[in-house]
């Protein structure tokens, strides 16, 4: 069994690793599309609706963040519209993405059949099996950074 966090960003709702995960936490203030030529390196805050694909949308009124668990010099949080219930499953209830989805192969290992509702979600590769490094991401990675007012205290432990 596999251990999954259902997270929504935007239009899309995805399955992430738990281990991938070390917090969640409540965001307070408004954290901003950031405009300078290098972003804030300590914490690294991402939006995680650019980094799933979805145009930039207006600010949202509630925010949490996912603290990625540690596994370089960044503490790095991807920003979310909403974390829900811990789903477990077999790796073998996982489906393979379709053929016409081919160019996501590389970010979602498949996607699982929600047996309540009968909704499909897109279970996100773990990051040791994304191409992290390839242009395309890191482009990716630099259009989603974002900063937050410092005078407002940013992090609160849900």
């Amino acid at each position: 069994m596999s251990e999954f966090l259902e997270v929504r960003c935007g239009l899309h709702r995805l399955l992430v690793p738990s281990s991938e995960i070390d917090a969640i936490e409540v965001l307070n203030g408004v954290p901003k599309r950031f405009g300078g030529r290098r972003a804030q390196r300590e914490p690294l805050l991402l939006d995680g609706r650019m980094l799933a694909g979805s145009a930039r949308c207006a600010a949202p009124e509630h925010w949490v963040t996912l603290r990625v668990a540690a596994q370089g010099p960044l503490t790095t949080r991807i920003v979310v519209d909403h974390v829900g219930a811990l789903v477990r499953c077999d790796a073998a209830s996982i489906e393979p993405l379709p053929r016409a989805l081919a160019r996501l192969r590389g970010f979602f290992s498949g996607v699982w059949r929600e047996p309540a509702s009968q909704e499909y979600l897109f279970c996100v590769r773990p990051r040791r099996q994304l191409a992290l490094e390839c242009f395309a991401w890191r482009r990716r990675i630099r259009q989603a950074a974002m900063a937050i007012n410092r005078a407002a205290d940013n992090t609160g432990t849900s």
